[in-house]
Formats: C-alpha cells, sequence, structure tokens
C-alpha cells in the first residue's frame, strides 16, 4: 500500500520549537493520503519522542488517508557537548556531516523498498537538507516558523537590498518596502545586529536564504490576513519560489485527529482542571518558550509584580536544558499561593480556554500564532531573534500586544513595578478591553483561513496538488524520451511521422515537435469560449479574479455574457485547489503560436463569433472546429474503443421498454467525484419526483482513496 503513495520526508533541526510545527505539517500531508518520514537526531529528543510515542523507527502509524513513521539517527551528540559546543559552531557542523550522510543512506533505503522520496522538507537551521535534494535531484521545500516580515528582512540582508547595522553604524534603522513600519536598530532580528552574541544562527539563517532559489516552495507558518503585503511582496521577489502562507499549523493539524506527537513532555490534567475553576479572563499565562533562558533577577520581578498586583496567573517553569550549565529558576514561595506553577502544560488548550485574559511571553512566533488565534493578547518580554521584531509586530500593527521590554540587547531588568502595571492594563480596563477586541478579530481571521476554501486551506491543497501529481512532472520526461524514440524508430521504418498532434494535458508533445522540426497540432476538448478565456487570462488581455480581489467579473468580447467570478473555468480561479491543471492547459496556451491548428470539438454554428474572434487573435494558427466529433466518426465504421469498459446491451434493451422522453439519464464523467452528502440528495429527489432514470455510477479510480457511491436500496 505504501509504496503507491507520494512519499515525503521532512527533516528537522532537532530543538522542541522547530520540531513541533514541523510535525504538524507532517501530519497534516499524511492526512491527505500522502507517506511522510519525519526525520531528527537521536539525542536530545529523538530517544524521547520514541518512548512518547510508543513506536519502533520505521514503523507506519496510519494519519487520516496516509501514514506516518519516524526515523532518528545518530549525530554523535551528547548533553555535555552542549556548554562546549555550541558558540563555537561545531554542534552545528557535525550535525551537517552526520545529516547529509544518513539521509542520503535513507533516501537509497526507501528507494530500494520502491518507496522514493518525492519531496525533502526542512525547517530553517538546518539549511544543508537542500544541498542533500539538490544533489539527489529531488524537489525540495522548507518550513519557515517565522513572520513573513522576518523572512522579508533576512532575505534583504542576504542579499543586499537595503541597508542594515554594522559595527561602525550599529544604530541604522532599516527600511523594508510594504513593511508597514521603518525597523529601529533593535527591532531587527537581532542575529542581524554586529552586537548579536549568536552569529552562528545568522548564518545558518542565511544559508538558508541563499539557498531559496534551489527550493520549489517556502511554506510559511502565517496566514495572509495577518501579513498579505508583506507576502504579496516576498512573492514578487522571489518569482521562482512558492510563497505558501499555510498557517495557523496548529489549527490545521487539528483535522488530523492524530495523536502523534512532537512534545515529549507527559500531558496532565492538573493545570487544565485548576483553569475550570477559575473566572474568565482572570489568568495571566506565563511561558518563555523551549529555549529562551529569562534572568533570575527578571523572574524575581515578575514574581512581585505578581504578588503586588493581585493578579492570579499559570506559570510554565521550565527545568535548565540538559548539558548547559544553568542553575534552575526560584521562584518566593508565596507566589505560588496565588497561582499555579507546572514544568509543562498543554499550551495550545490553555490559550483556547476562557479564563486566559493575557499571555506574559517571549514572543516566539510559535506562541504569538498561537496566541493571535486564540484570541488572546500579549504582554511583550522578548530575548533575542525574530522575539524583538514580532514584539513590534504585536504593540504597533497586530494591535494585541503590550510592550514590556525591548530585548537581550537592551540588557535591562524590567522592575516589578512596570511589569504590574503593563499586566494590569492587559487584564482590566479600556486598554484591555480593546487589546481582547482585537485579538478576536484575528482569531475569526484564522479561523476563517484555515477553514474551507479559506487561504491557507488553499495554499496548503495547492502545495499537496503539486507533489501527488509529480506523476504529470515524470510523464514529461519519460514522455519526450519516448516519443522522440517512436519517431525515430519509425523513420528508420520509412514510416516519417509527417504531423504530431496532442490534447491540452501533455502540452510538451509541442516542444518534442517543434526540437524534431514536425508539423504540429492541438486537439481541444473544451468549448472555444473555454480556450478564448484560457488566451485571455495567459496574454493578460482581460482582468481576472486574484488572490486579494477573488470576486472580479471577466468580460471578454464576443462573449455573449460577461462572466462573473464563479463562471470563469474554475482552474483559472484563486481559490481553485487544482492550479496543477490549470499550469498544464496555459502552458499550451503559450505554444499556441507553434502549432500549424487548433482543432476544437465544436461546431461554427455552436460558437460562430468566438470562433471568429479567435481566429483573428491568433492569426498565425488556424482555429479549426470540426465537431461533434462522436458523429463525424460514425463513419469510419471502425470498432476500435478508447472506452476500456465492456460493452454491453442490458442498458440499451433496457430503455428500448420505456416511453419517449421519459427518462434522466445520470453520468458525471470519468474523472469528477461527487461529494456522497451530493449523491444522497439527488437519489431523494428520484424517490420524491417518481421520476424514472439511468444512472452512471462508476467505482473510484484505482489508486485514489475514495470510498464508493452508495445509493438507498428503495
Amino acid at each position: 500500500m505504501e509504496s503507491s503513495l507520494t512519499h515525503v520526508m521532512l527533516v528537522s533541526f532537532p530543538s522542541q520549537g522547530h520540531i513541533n510545527p514541523l510535525l504538524r505539517l507532517g501530519k497534516l500531508i499524511a492526512s491527505k493520503g500522502l507517506l511522510v518520514t519525519f526525520v531528527t537526531t537521536e539525542e536530545p529528543l529523538g530517544k524521547k519522542m520514541r518512548q512518547a510515542n510508543k513506536i519502533q523507527d520505521g514503523s507506519l502509524k496510519p494519519v487520516g488517508l496516509g501514514f506516518l513513521r519516524f526515523e532518528f539517527f545518530d549525530d554523535g551528540y551528547t548533553p555535555d557537548d552542549l556548554d562546549n559546543k555550541r558558540n563555537s559552531g561545531l554542534l552545528f557542523t557535525d550535525l551537517e556531516v552526520a545529516g547529509k550522510r544518513e539521509i542520503k543512506n535513507l533516501v537509497k533505503r526507501y528507494e530500494e523498498k520502491n518507496q522514493p522520496v518525492r519531496c525533502l522538507i526542512n525547517n530553517a537551521f538546518v539549511p544543508w537538507v537542500c544541498d542533500v535534494a539538490d544533489e539527489l535531484q529531488i524537489p525540495s521545500a522548507v518550513l519557515w516558523v517565522q513572520s513573513c516580515a522576518c523572512l522579508t528582512a533576512y532575505y534583504y540582508n542576504q542579499n543586499q537590498l537595503a541597508k542594515f547595522p554594522t559595527k561602525t553604524e550599529p544604530e541604522i534603522n532599516v527600511e523594508v518596502p510594504f513593511m508597514p513600519l521603518v525597523l529601529k536598530h533593535d527591532e531587527i532580528p537581532s542575529f542581524l545586529h554586529p552586537s548579536c552574541r549568536c552569529s552562528v544562527f545568522a548564518d545558518l539563517i542565511l544559508q538558508q536564504i541563499k539557498r531559496l532559489p534551489n527550493t520549489s516552495s517556502v511554506l510559511i507558518e502565517t496566514f495572509e490576513e495577518l501579513e498579505r503585503d508583506i507576502i504579496d511582496h516576498m512573492s514578487q521577489l522571489c518569482p521562482e519560489v512558492i510563497i505558501n502562507p499555510i498557517g495557523p499549523l496548529f489549527m490545521m493539524a487539528k483535522t488530523t485527529s492524530s495523536d502523534i506527537k512532537g512534545d515529549i513532555s507527559d500531558s496532565v490534567n492538573q493545570c487544565m482542571e485548576w483553569l475550570d475553576s477559575k473566572e474568565p479572563s482572570s489568568i495571566v499565562y506565563i511561558s518563555f518558550g523551549t529555549i529562551v533562558h529569562v534572568k533570575q533577577e527578571q523572574i524575581d520581578e515578575i514574581a512581585h509584580a505578581l504578588l503586588n498586583s493581585g493578579l492570579s496567573f499559570l506559570w510554565v517553569v521550565r527545568p535548565p536544558t540538559e548539558g548547559l550549565s544553568r542553575a534552575p529558576h526560584v521562584l518566593p514561595r508565596e507566589v505560588e499561593e496565588q497561582g499555579m506553577i507546572v514544568e509543562w502544560c498543554p499550551q495550545e488548550r490553555v490559550l483556547a480556554h476562557p479564563a486566559v485574559a493575557c499571555f506574559l511571553s517571549h514572543c516566539g512566533w510559535n506562541s504569538t500564532v498561537e496566541a493571535l488565534s486564540s484570541g488572546v493578547p500579549i504582554v511583550c518580554l522578548p530575548q533575542w531573534g525574530d522575539q524583538v521584531t514580532t514584539a513590534l509586530y504585536l504593540v504597533d500593527v497586530f494591535k494585541t500586544g503590550v510592550r514590556l521590554g525591548r530585548g537581550e540587547a537592551d540588557e535591562k531588568i524590567v522592575s516589578r513595578e512596570v511589569v504590574a502595571e503593563k499586566l494590569l492594563e492587559a487584564v482590566v480596563g479600556e486598554k484591555a478591553v480593546e487589546l481582547r477586541e482585537n485579538a478576536r478579530r484575528w482569531k475569526k481571521e484564522a479561523e476563517a483561513t484555515v477553514g474551507h476554501g479559506g487561504s491557507s486551506d488553499r495554499n496548503f491543497g495547492e502545495f499537496v496538488d503539486k507533489k501527488t501529481h509529480k506523476m504529470v512532472n515524470y510523464l514529461e520526461v519519460a514522455g519526450k524520451r519516448e516519443i522522440k524514440n517512436l519517431v525515430k524508430r519509425y523513420e528508420e521504418k520509412n514510416q516519417p511521422v509527417r504531423c504530431l498532434i496532442n490534447n491540452a494535458f501533455v502540452p510538451w508533445v509541442c516542444d518534442v515537435a517543434d526540437e524534431l522540426q514536425i508539423p504540429s497540432a492541438v486537439l481541444w476538448v473544451q468549448s472555444c469560449a473555454c480556450l478564448t478565456a484560457y488566451y485571455y487570462n495567459q496574454n493578460q488581455l482581460a482582468k481576472f479574479p486574484t488572490k486579494t480581489e477573488p470576486e472580479i467579473n471577466v468580460e471578454v468580447p464576443f462573449m455573449p455574457l460577461v462572466l462573473k467570478h464563479d463562471e470563469i473555468p474554475s482552474f483559472l480561479h484563486p481559490s481553485c485547489r487544482y492550479s496543477i491543471f490549470a499550469d498544464l492547459i496555459l502552458q499550451q496556451i503559450k505554444r499556441l503560436p507553434k502549432t500549424s491548428s487548433v482543432l476544437i470539438d465544436t461546431f461554427e454554428e455552436l460558437e460562430r463569433d468566438i470562433i471568429d474572434h479567435m481566429s483573428q487573435l491568433c492569426p498565425e494558427v488556424i482555429i479549426n472546429p470540426i465537431g461533434p466529433l462522436f458523429m463525424m466518426a460514425k463513419t469510419t465504421s471502425s470498432d476500435i474503443k478508447g472506452d476500456i469498459s465492456d460493452s454491453a446491451n442490458q442498458c440499451m434493451e433496457w430503455l428500448d421498454s420505456k416511453d419517449p422522453s421519459s427518462i434522466v439519464y445520470i453520468s458525471f464523467g470519468t474523472v469528477v467525484h461527487v461529494k456522497q452528502e451530493q449523491i444522497d440528495e439527488i437519489a431523494h429527489a428520484l424517490l420524491n419526483s417518481g421520476l424514472s432514470f439511468l444512472w452512471v455510477v462508476r467505482p473510484p479510480t484505482e489508486g485514489l482513496s475514495r470510498a464508493p457511491h452508495v445509493l438507498p436500496r428503495e
């Protein structure tokens, strides 16, 4: 079974904040009927993930319509290495050397098992995965788990498109087009500032940015409604790469109903039961993620601010990361009586709980997206990296944040008085009401974007569609080779091919004809009206719906009607999930000048005006209406057939027994799959109307995981 599924391999940097979103993506991809292999290192989390999910390496776990499995490799890491190697970059070098070797071995092993990897996806701290994909000639994509604004800042820095702070000019402000704000020197992603002590992270991210042209897609943990202008700008900056906002991933992944988890902590209900006992909007939730280490002095100030303000809280105080020589955070005993302190909690569920009033956060992007999507304001205490830029956006752009600090570079401890003031500002009073209203607006936008037909739902559907339809690319590669071989073979038999004719979904046949200098033609099996619509779209002769203007109506000369946005060929609409078909058809339209003739299965009397108009638009191509072909072909008296179904006289004999004009004939062709719910409605309509019918109910197409249609017995 698994050998027939499109196989996608995900490679993650071994950190909880990187594993969680990539695993969400993996579950989501698998749920659509693909095979996903999730790869990371044995240490520090692999062994624990294996235990938490009760799995063995390579064993398949069903997720929706597909499967997911884990593979863990040894990069030689031990916890003792962390303090010694993390700042020197040796940890990342060792990971790259071992990772390249192990990923190649895994790809080879699955190739031998007839499960070839069709796509490699990595997150940003393992940019070398793109090199492996390039070497093995496997399409690749990147999951970006910061904002698109930060992606653009890194892109501008790497490509020297804007001036950034330097050691000699450390206080330069940065202006990036389509960002709603000029970034002050301490508001850019701090890894890009010369004063940053973590330059190794900047190097890794900029290596990924440098490799973007080698990837097919950048999947971003954001959504169009949140960052539309900067997403559009990045798409224009990188036309060779598809910029795909597919977030919030934690909401998208909820549809998978899978218990596979990346967080290795035990889930406990204690904190949820505690929240259930609290009043709505009464609790301050505090968490600084899995990596950030806030100074003990700042922890003390936050604790005393809570005591002085009287606010109740749920505080996640994680133990120090294994291998780092850091003392655990210590809280005053008296503060424990005012709230709840835990080492871990299910953050998505906590943020969705009505008792939570605000979130005191480091402004990591995962936490930010979860808070925005849950309608929870954030009190911003950023530390480093993208957090400082995200805090700026939360306060000044998204309008759901209260600023508490400016980042680690500020080297200031925020006093307990200021902490208490800002927490109260986010919990009570007019400002708190305004923040909650703004946050709830983003929650509604997030819910809409992941809903059926929402922007992230569409974007993810298009991404999966391209991966599952890679067969189209394989068809082109194999087809070009074999057609050339056939032409050559018949040439040697003194039967030279004088014309090549193709239909629209194999447009590359025109290239073969052009290369071999053989005249070519196209058989178009849609209406001439649709041909004209595609021609107008490809050549930008009319305005069509876009993602930002989805309801534009389309006017084409000599069409008897203006086409409403939902009346154009749906492949041309930005909401369509089958963009691969639009790509194929538009490739054919682009090649029309290379063909001698377009043979159309229509007739002049049916579409005279639009046929004449197309002839004028393309004077170098003969527009030839030659239909209806099924009637024209009757004169051939040949028993050769393309329909592979067995011919049976049963239905014709049944029709012979019926009165004239008494039967409803029902058929939805060979490709369309009508939902079972609609089939039920049609069946009951026939029952209620008393109409007699002949209904063609085809079995599901082989290889597609669809249940056969079921009709009521009566």
